[in-house]
């Protein structure tokens, strides 16, 4: 696989994960979307697309994030709980790492 495909595909790998995230935690931002048009913006100059292969790969894409977001819509409420627990160990063994101060920091940090 070529270093830049790959590149490319973990970035809207991420963007999803952070998307769907927020999306199960309430959050109806969808920042996945907004990379949509740079992912497609991306692969139509890495790799010389046609108009029309422009077209159809964003329809693909459209497709995939309506049915991406009624998916989590009709899983969100059940995987609400695991990944609050989840994401809450996940703070527990950063706050472990940090000295008192850093932890009164974080805590400040992250307030919001």
């Amino acid at each position: 696989m070529n270093p830049r495909t790959a590149t490319v595909g973990v970035a809207v790998l991420l963007a999803l994960i952070t998307g769907a995230t927020g999306y199960v935690l309430g959050s109806r931002s969808r920042p996945a979307e907004a990379q949509g048009g740079q992912y497609l913006r991306r692969l139509a100059e890495e790799l010389e697309l046609r108009t029309d292969q422009i077209t159809r790969i964003d329809e693909v894409l459209s497709e995939a994030d309506t049915d991406i977001e009624r998916l989590l819509e009709e899983h969100r409420k059940a995987l609400r709980e695991p990944m609050a627990a989840r994401l809450q160990q996940t703070e527990d063994a950063v706050l472990a790492i940090l000295d008192e101060q850093q932890r009164s920091r974080y805590r400040e940090l992250n307030r919001d």
